[in-house]
């Protein structure tokens, strides 16, 4: 399966060392990756990384790094056994876990995130786009600290 990431130049190697539980966006804390046809996805995610490289710096405690827009493409290591959550996003502010639906704000709710946390390395985040949340993609893949080094990226 491949994926790609796009970060700054400055954090691709912490990205290169594995997934962290950072961040908040629509999956959550973790690594957001795009499936195979998400190159210009991640490109324009890099662009937001550059765009937002103090606080994502602050994140892994680094300052003063180099901002250029970076995308980091790989694939997840065939022999990978990972805990996956799939789930759709819906604009509606309750999860439904009996039916794997979370809403956009799900990030918000810190049990509800740890709990995500700790029983996925993965999520499979489906249904952004048709949901109308601002993101060009209806599937990516948040990696969680969990999961470990399973992607490995080309050089």
């Amino acid at each position: 399966l491949g994926v790609h990431h796009g970060t700054i130049a400055g954090l691709e190697d912490s990205v290169r060392a594995g997934p962290q539980n950072v961040g908040k966006g629509f999956g959550g804390p973790g690594l957001y990756t795009f499936l195979d046809d998400g190159a210009d996805l991640a490109r324009t995610y890099s662009e937001f990384a550059r765009d937002a490289a103090a606080n994502r710096a602050a994140n892994v405690g680094r300052a003063g790094v180099d901002t250029t827009p970076t995308v980091i493409d790989g694939h997840v290591a065939p022999d990978a056994d990972l805990r996956v959550g799939r789930f759709s996003l819906s604009r509606n502010g309750s999860p439904d876990l009996a039916n794997a639906v979370l809403p956009a704000n799900w990030a918000d709710d810190p049990l509800l995130v740890q709990a995500l946390l700790s029983r996925f390395d993965v999520l499979d985040v489906r249904g952004a786009k048709a949901a109308g949340l601002n993101l060009d993609t209806d599937r990516f893949l948040v990696f969680h600290e969990s999961a470990g080094d399973v992607i490995r990226f080309a050089d």
